[in-house]
């Protein structure tokens, strides 16, 4: 569910000799300014506007839940997928555009569906459902050969490059039955009706950044899924934006804001609990709700729909600025907005750093210990019976061993090698790994050895026949994993490499068309 490449930064900080927690701070703030960035020079770009981008980039940066992720959840793969978000939902908008690039519109659209897969997989699902209404609406408006291009080209890009993470993804669900994937549809719709948000929760206004997610009726405790009223007024100013228009004609801007806002209602229903996601008498619905219930809390939906109502924001603004009479109303709505934003915002933290606790050194022992261990959750990732109380950092660094004598032990990651020797019929030696496919034996009788799970999931090598050996157990990746990679870094390469041509011929075919205009005068 959750890719690790977005992770690589904070470890090289790491190995640079910061800790963990001034890596990951770093991060954190690196990536908040790249979505400041990111952010304002799209909403600059697609509503031909500085103040409209920095209005449309100032309530995503200071969105509740956006907040709330990175704060309060932690959720390092959901807030990372986050900052992807406005990059694809750029992408879409070039891939329906009236002109004939086909390259610039792929890769955009790409960028930010490989940035979602390969932070947050269950995003997927998030950013899916909406986008599918807006493909359609734009399918309809723009049907052109080019379009068709753009949608194959970027799908291209999005599965090779992507392709060295999703090949071993399917193939690890496939062969590794997991808590989380052997639910069925009913308990996935079980779970999802627990955590389903009830409908006065998202109109709180700052609350406090705060406590967790019952499965209960009950809000008391439970932690903000406030849309946020900055948002809100967003929305207000599109209404008024629409009500205020003098031509009674819908334009194309009119057009699409009145599907974002459909769209926005409809994720905004699937985020709360008047959406039927429990268990019904048709299993083929039960099915269907089932694979949407695998984002397991529905309040998730609020990311999605988060950037919507800011789109709608940002479509209300560009009316009003179209229009000549409502032009400084457009500066004044920006104003307010923003500043509104700001106060939820300050509120929400400062209760946040008023009620939080700093995080303990991860080498402090009570970090290791049951009740205070938070690095695997509740197992649901893990091997189906693998119980995480018993598998606690520190807790088994050396091998036991039966029937049977080790020397010469050494462990590098996932590789183990030691000296064996075994003067029974049979023996074993219980490693400190998981058992997961792909791990094979390397030694001079092979026909001696075979392993197997143990109990709670820890691996186990029997031993069958008395021998003298030098042992190696090692992860050996499937040859269609290995071309996976070959493939996308054929594809990445390929596409970095194109680009400097790209804009070199861009620049050339600007400069041609300049000359010709300046002769024609």
């Amino acid at each position: 569910m959750y890719g690790d490449i977005f992770l690589y930064p904070i470890a090289i900080l790491h190995i640079l000799g910061l800790s963990i927690n001034t890596g990951y701070r770093i991060f954190v703030l690196f990536l908040n300014l790249l979505t400041l960035v990111s952010t304002y020079c799209i909403g600059k770009k697609v509503f031909h506007s500085r103040s409209i981008g920095f209005a449309v980039t100032a309530l995503w940066t200071l969105s509740p839940y956006r907040l709330e992720d990175i704060f309060l959840r932690g959720a390092v793969g959901e807030y990372t997928a986050l900052f992807f978000v406005p990059l694809l939902a750029y992408g879409i908008y070039l891939v329906f555009q009236n002109n004939n690039q086909i390259f610039a519109p792929s890769v955009w659209t790409a960028l930010g569906c490989a940035g979602i897969i390969l932070s947050h997989v269950l995003s997927v699902i998030l950013v899916a459902i909406p986008c599918i209404f807006f493909v359609i609406f734009g399918l309809i408006k723009n049907h052109s050969s080019v379009v068709i291009k753009r949608i194959l080209l970027s799908m291209a890009m999005i599965l090779s490059t992507t392709a060295w993470f999703l090949i071993p993804f399917f193939n690890y669900y496939r062969t590794v039955e997991m808590k989380v994937a052997n639910s069925s549809s009913l308990g996935k719709q079980t779970i999802a009706a627990g955590h389903a948000t009830q409908v006065s929760q998202l109109f709180e206004f700052a609350p406090p950044l705060s406590g967790g997610s019952s499965a209960d009726q009950s809000i008391a405790g439970e932690m903000p899924f406030a849309l946020g009223w900055g948002l809100f007024a967003g929305i207000s100013i599109w209404l008024i934006a629409m009500l205020c228009r003098q031509s009674k004609k819908i334009d194309d801007t009119q057009r699409l804001s009145l599907i974002t806002a459909t769209v926005l209602l409809i994720v905004l229903f699937l985020s709360t609990n008047l959406f039927h996601w429990g268990p019904t008498r048709f299993s083929l619905i039960n099915k269907a709700i089932g694979l949407v219930a695998t984002i397991q809390f529905p309040w998730r939906f609020l990311g999605s729909a988060s950037f919507l109502a800011i789109l709608l924001y940002g479509l209300g603004l560009f009316l009003l600025q179209c229009d000549k009479g409502m032009r400084t109303a457009s500066i004044t709505s920006i104003s307010m907005v923003t500043l509104l934003a700001f106060f939820e915002c300050g509120i929400s933290l400062t209760s946040f750093i008023n009620s939080s606790n700093p995080t303990p050194r991860f080498d402090s022992i009570s970090y290791y210990e049951t009740y205070n261990n938070s690095g695997v959750m509740n197992g649901e990732y893990l091997p189906v019976n693998t119980d995480p109380s018993k598998l606690m950092a520190n807790s088994a660094k050396y091998p036991e061993t039966h029937n049977a004598e080790i020397c010469n032990y050494r462990k590098t990651g996932t590789t183990i090698s030691f000296d064996i020797s075994s003067q029974s019929s049979y023996g074993y030696v219980l490693l400190p790994l998981l058992m997961y496919p792909n791990y094979q034996v390397s030694s001079s009788h092979d026909e001696a050895f075979k392993l197997s799970a143990a109990v709670n999931g820890i691996m186990k090598l029997e031993v069958s026949q008395k021998v003298k050996d030098h042992i190696t157990v090692y992860y050996h990746e499937p040859l269609s994993w290995r071309s996976s990679e070959i493939i996308s870094a054929i594809s990445i390469l390929a596409i970095l490499g194109y680009i400097p041509l790209y804009l070199r011929k861009n620049k050339n075919s600007s400069s041609s068309k300049h000359s010709a205009h300046s002769m024609n005068q």
